[in-house]
């Protein structure tokens, strides 16, 4: 995803912040490489600066979650505008799971987890 496709979508990183119960400086500490300020995640969070794939990349780290949970959909923007700016093998995972019924997704989502847990992280708590 190139950065020039995240400069308009709004960002989940305060909702999954709070689910975690991160205070803004506890993520900051949990991001890998670089420094990244609490101020730096605040300005993220409201817009004020552009969420960059860099970004995504260490925040999404550092929340257990795969960089395209980070971002909202764009108000009135159906589930697919998210959808059209991944790669195509992502595009058909994507549009397969969510075509699924729901027991199938999670039986899916079941030997995800069991085969490459280190990519397919459990939901925090």
């Amino acid at each position: 995803m190139r950065d020039a496709d995240l400069a308009h979508l709004p960002n989940r990183i305060r909702e999954l912040r709070l689910q975690n119960g991160y205070s803004l400086e506890d993520l900051a500490k949990r991001i890998p490489g670089q420094t990244t300020t609490f101020q730096t995640l605040q300005k993220l969070e409201t817009g004020q600066i552009r969420l960059t794939d860099g970004h995504m990349a260490r925040i999404a780290v550092a929340l257990t979650v795969h960089p395209i949970e980070l971002l909202r959909d764009a108000p009135g923007a159906t589930p697919a505008a998210a959808v059209a700016t991944l790669e195509p093998e992502e595009r058909a995972l994507v549009t397969g799971v969510r075509a699924m019924p729901g027991a199938e997704r999670r039986k899916v989502l079941a030997t995800l987890r069991a085969a490459w847990p280190e990519y397919f992280h459990a939901p925090a708590a």
